[in-house]
């Protein structure tokens, strides 16, 4: 079980500072940076708020773990992509009182329409969707093939940690219909990284696509705080040279 505390505590640390995206004058956001959404139907999915903004801000979709949960995911992605970007993160299938998983892509798909949907409910005109990030991590990653297929599956970027679709054959069409112009793919086991790299290699030459190795191999399947410090260096790669995401993950 990874540390909420530990992860939350990474995370304050990246949140503080001056904002650098162009944006159009609204009332600076304020509130908790984290965020629970709710809509009719009930909890949707927890929101990593850009505290300070005062304009849109480029989305990130960040999807949890099998036997996880949504609010750790925002806490982990938010400690990545640093305090720009509005992240949503939508419940999975539920396991048990705490845990989540997913299953059918529909529903994954159906899932990310709901949080987005109660994210901008809640927050009119502060998410920005031309630049939006899929992030997944192990089971959602693995599912993203058949995910991103799906239609009205919009994305222009992809960051996969530790979770590629076993078959990597309709990878590239999925990632092509989807929208995605540039992927990075992220190993942490060494026995892994084979799988990653081939997986960045299958998008090619219709997408720009490349593999990390975090760490030395041995820092296993979970994220850590060293996790969260390597994937925030590699990002700014993925998202370089795009208006909406001036001022860097």
């Amino acid at each position: 079980m990874r540390s909420f505390v530990f992860v939350v505590g990474v995370v304050v640390g990246v949140l503080c500072g001056p904002s650098l995206h162009a944006e159009t004058a609204m009332p600076p956001l304020g509130g908790e940076w984290l965020e629970e959404l709710s809509d009719e139907k009930g909890k949707a999915g927890f929101a990593a708020i850009p505290l300070g903004s005062t304009g849109k801000r480029p989305l990130v979709v960040a999807l949890h773990a099998a036997m996880d949960h949504p609010g750790m995911a925002c806490a982990e992605w938010r400690g990545m992509f640093g305090p720009e970007a509005f992240i949503v993160c939508p419940y999975g299938e539920k396991v048990n009182a705490k845990a989540y998983a997913w299953g059918d892509p529909k529903r994954l798909r159906a899932s990310i329409e709901r949080v987005l949907a109660a994210a901008e409910a809640r927050y009119p005109q502060r998410i920005d969707r031309s630049g939006a990030v899929w992030a997944s991590y192990s089971q959602s990653g693995m599912l993203s093939a058949h995910a991103l297929a799906l239609p009205g599956m919009g994305f222009r970027y992809a960051a996969l940690f530790e979770g590629v679709p076993r078959d990597l054959a309709p990878l590239r069409a999925a990632f092509q219909h989807a929208g995605i112009r540039r992927a990075l793919f992220a190993s942490q086991q060494r026995g892994w990284t084979w799988k990653h790299r081939a997986a960045a290699e299958a998008l090619a030459p219709a997408i720009e696509a490349k593999h990390i190795l975090v760490g030395d191999g041995t820092w296993g399947h979970f994220i850590r705080g060293e996790t969260i410090e390597r994937m925030r260096q590699a990002l700014p790669w993925l998202t370089a040279g795009d208006p909406v995401w001036a001022a860097g993950p």
